[in-house]
């Protein structure tokens, strides 16, 4: 189907088709042409490895002393 005769079609929708049709043309947009860098931010286990540069020393230390004054 060319351009010219979707631009025709579209032309004989009512107003509210039109609005319809822009937001359906919106979500095609979004899900097809985005950057592929979007979806590999979805979590999934492993995805954090090797970005974690080091662990303090203290980090299996009790907390106790920290939180005393909230006990």
């Amino acid at each position: 189907m060319s351009l010219a005769i979707l631009e025709q079609k579209i032309a004989t929708l009512p107003t509210l088709c039109v609005t319809e049709l822009e937001d359906y043309v919106d979500f095609l947009i979004q899900k097809y042409c985005t950057n592929k860098k979007d979806d590999e931010t979805e979590s999934y286990f492993g995805a954090l490895k090797n970005k974690i540069s080091f662990i303090s020393s203290d980090f299996d230390e009790p907390l106790e002393e920290d939180f005393k004054d909230y006990m």
